[in-house]
């Protein structure tokens, strides 16, 4: 321990590699990242593939999935429910739409599949969370 003490703080080291190498790739991955979410945010009410978000950062779909997951712990497709979720949450908090209205409006395509991916998430019905929180 005393030895690994000591090297932590010695002034005497060499980079192994040049100091705008890694800034680079941070920079880059940050980039990619950000044109995702920036992608999700402009697309969410529309049907989002995979193929159309890889091509956005410039990588093939399964580079994609993997590069998102390690940077995000979820999937790509996660992560979009997860924003459309968000979104249906604040439309049942400010508007006076009808759950069906606020599923269709927050991207998703099936009644049914809005309802149990918000009863996954939020562990109760869109209904029951706006008379919850409304009340």
């Amino acid at each position: 321990m005393r030895i690994l003490d000591k090297l932590s703080q010695s002034k005497d080291f060499k980079f192994l590699s040049s100091p705008g190498f890694n800034a680079t790739i941070q920079t880059d991955s940050i980039k990619r990242i950000n044109i995702a979410y920036r992608y999700v945010m402009e697309n969410f009410k529309d049907q989002i593939k995979l193929d159309d978000i890889s091509e956005e950062v410039n990588m093939t779909k399964e580079a994609f999935c993997r590069y998102f997951k390690r940077k995000t712990n979820r999937t790509f497709m996660e992560y979009v429910i997860r924003f459309r979720i968000g979104y249906a949450c604040r439309l049942l908090m400010e508007t006076q739409l009808n759950v069906s209205e606020i599923g269709y409006e927050s991207g998703f395509n099936n009644l049914a599949n809005f309802n149990r991916q918000f009863v996954k998430l939020k562990g109760l019905s869109p209904k029951a969370y706006r008379n919850r929180f409304l009340d």
